[in-house]
């Protein structure tokens, strides 16, 4: 029951709500490095979800959308020292739009 992922323009189709990959967090939770979360579709309730026995390519994984969630890992992209004031701190249960610059769209599932 796997729905098709796309890249769309940003409408509610294109909102995800992080939420903790596992019961130790709940959300409102600040989110760490390191943490597992996972990316729930606000309109359809499905996960992203990707299964990386399944490569599409070198390091390309196919994403779509699922009731089965799959953890991704927070990593650090930016180093601490070089961000001059931090505006926001994500929580768990915030709303986050997806955006791929190399498609020039958002994330949807639908």
């Amino acid at each position: 029951d796997a729905l098709k992922s796309f890249v769309g323009s940003a409408d509610e189709a294109t909102l995800f709500k992080v939420t903790p990959k596992f019961r130790l967090q709940s959300e409102g939770e600040r989110v760490h490095i390191g943490d597992k979360i996972s990316f729930k579709n606000i309109s359809t309730k499905h996960f992203v979800h990707s299964d990386p026995k399944y490569p599409v390519g070198e390091k390309r994984y196919e994403i779509n959308g699922s009731h089965s969630t799959t953890g991704f890992k927070v990593l650090q992209y930016q180093s601490f020292s070089s961000i001059k004031e931090i505006e926001e701190i994500m929580n768990g249960g915030e709303i986050i739009r997806l955006f791929s610059k190399e498609c020039d769209g958002y994330l949807m599932v639908a």
